[in-house]
């Protein structure tokens, strides 16, 4: 019903996220204002700023029922990933246990480093890694979310890492997933 409010930006999940955000310290600064790897990298902030004000996401993301995901909701996932990744990072029941061990590891130690991989594969497809390395959202069945429980974010970041890690194979987004195949 449009009653002439402006729209949550900040669903109820997401403003939890930011709150418990709020709280946590890595390596004794606040995690909002930690700093990506490369030189010049931006804050954690700085990044969710970037996605919150885009006015889409890449047009191929889309959730469970084919529709496109908004840069508010990604947010949201994304939020609370960086927030408390002990909680909200897992495979869900694909085959990614190592890249999502190394994703988890990211968020974890380096908040800022994950949101800005998350947010650059969300908004254009391609993100580069810290050795400077490409990655990129692989074939059609990562930008379109699946039976698992994993968030977009994750089912972006896992897939293209799985695609990364294995040259000449081609990953597919399938249940027991991982499952790759030859180029």
């Amino acid at each position: 019903v449009d009653r002439g409010e402006e729209p949550d930006l900040a669903p109820r999940a997401g403003r939890a996220a930011l709150q418990d955000l709020l709280q946590r310290d890595v390596n004794g600064v606040s995690a909002l204002k930690t700093h990506g790897v490369a030189k010049n990298a931006p804050s954690l902030l700085d990044t969710l700023h970037r996605l919150t004000n885009s006015p889409t996401t890449d047009a191929r993301l889309r959730d469970r029922a084919g529709q496109p995901v908004t840069p508010a909701k990604y947010s949201e996932e994304l939020l609370q990933e960086v927030s408390k990744p002990d909680k909200y990072i897992d495979q869900g029941d694909r085959g990614t246990c190592t890249c999502t061990s190394i994703s988890h590891k990211l968020a974890a130690r380096n908040p800022a480093e994950y949101a800005r991989i998350a947010t650059d594969l969300a908004l254009t497809g391609k993100s580069k890694l810290a050795n400077g390395a490409a990655i990129n959202v692989p074939g059609p069945t990562a930008w379109v979310a699946e039976s698992s429980n994993r968030s977009h974010s994750e089912r972006l970041i896992q897939s293209s890492l799985m695609d990364y890690a294995r040259p000449g194979k081609t990953y597919v987004n399938n249940q027991g997933g991982g499952r790759s195949i030859p180029d």
